[in-house]
């Protein structure tokens, strides 16, 4: 990770911390992208495999699991501001 990759993801994980209360980085994969006026600051959620009463693995679909809901953070690579925040669906 270079320098303004890791400043981005430090911006972006102070924040995570403050919305997502309950969510333990942990449970959570972190990705940086670079993008060409913004990088790009993903946590996704790990999967948790439940079994039912037949026995029958299943997995969650979509953006979130029993860990919290996917989030990206765009950081702005003039100034490292927050320029938007989503969800995965």
């Amino acid at each position: 990770m270079t320098e303004p990759e890791f400043k981005a993801y430090t911006i972006a994980l102070e924040l995570f911390k403050e919305k997502e209360k309950g969510a333990y980085l942990k449970n959570f994969d972190v990705k940086v992208r670079d993008h060409s006026d913004a990088y790009e600051v993903i946590f996704i959620p790990k999967q948790v495999a439940t079994e039912n009463r037949e026995g029958t693995v299943t997995l969650s679909l979509g953006g979130k699991t029993a860990y919290g809901r996917e989030v990206h953070y765009l950081i702005s690579k003039i100034g490292y501001k927050v320029i938007r925040t989503s969800f995965a669906r």
